[in-house]
């Protein structure tokens, strides 16, 4: 978790019943002890939040804040895959 910086490409899913899937951009690592990600949405392969949230994110370009633990480095911000 530890290792994530701004910039790395991840992919962000739940470990539970929530299928919800989606590759997103760290904008920001949040000083808190929870660890959590301020992220914005590249891409929403599955939207199983059950009001299109993702889906909402990602065409509007808002963020999110995400706790570190559901986020695994795609691509990392100096360009190398992880």
């Amino acid at each position: 978790m530890n290792n994530l910086k701004k910039g790395d490409v991840c992919m962000y899913s739940y470990d539970n019943d929530n299928k919800s899937a989606a590759i997103v951009e760290i904008i920001d690592i949040l000083n808190s002890e929870r660890g959590i990600a301020k992220v914005k949405f590249l891409e929403v392969l599955v939207d199983d939040t059950g009001n299109g949230f993702f889906n909402y994110l990602k065409r509007t370009g808002g963020t999110m804040n995400v706790s570190l633990k559901y986020l695994k480095v795609i691509k990392s911000e100096k360009g190398s895959a992880e």
